[in-house]
């Protein structure tokens, strides 16, 4: 019988995805066909500015200056800024992995930005209103916000999609699958 660090050993490997996939023949021809027609300093470039436009994403949102806590939610305008820029680049990224996912169904660039600016909108009156009902700041407001933020993103979805949805009988699947992820 196995023992405790035995179990705890294999419930950590059972949990971890990157051990239960594999490359297939294709991704490594690919990547080697890269790697000889690229030059190293191409490949290191690649390496080094590939994760920029996330870290700028998120330093964004960081370095707005926030006022003490204690000044209230009136004196914190810049807190709901930054809120409003992290629902808006979630609502975004939300979108475009639903557009990425099912190709199947439009959603024009300058759509997917309007939606997301108006869901990001409404996610943060939510909390602005549980700011001034609660009192601020309130704790764990993302997590408080997500089950409205849900409600909003999928009626925008809606609205988007559902009569395609409807004539298109695979394309629900499709839309299903991708909310699992």
């Amino acid at each position: 019988m196995p023992g405790l660090n035995d179990r705890l050993i294999n419930a950590w490997e059972r949990t971890q995805v990157e051990l239960h996939g594999a490359y297939s023949t294709d991704r490594v021809l690919a990547l080697a066909q890269y790697t000889q027609e690229k030059s190293w300093a191409h490949i290191a470039m690649m390496l080094l500015v590939t994760p920029l436009a996330c870290l700028t994403i998120t330093v964004l949102s960081d370095v707005l200056p926030l006022a003490d806590p204690s000044d209230g939610v009136e004196a914190n305008k810049m807190f709901q800024v930054r809120q409003f820029y992290t629902f808006v680049i979630i609502s975004f990224l939300c979108a475009q992995q639903f557009r990425t996912s099912v190709r199947a169904l439009p959603y024009p660039n300058w759509r997917v930005v309007r939606n997301s600016i108006v869901i990001a909108f409404l996610t943060v009156a939510v909390l602005y209103g549980l700011a001034l009902w609660t009192g601020f700041p309130v704790p764990f407001s993302i997590i408080i916000a997500i089950p409205s933020w849900v409600v909003f993103i999928t009626i925008s979805m809606a609205i988007e999609w559902l009569r395609l949805i409807r004539q298109n009988p695979g394309i629900e699947t499709m839309v299903l699958n991708t909310a699992k992820v």
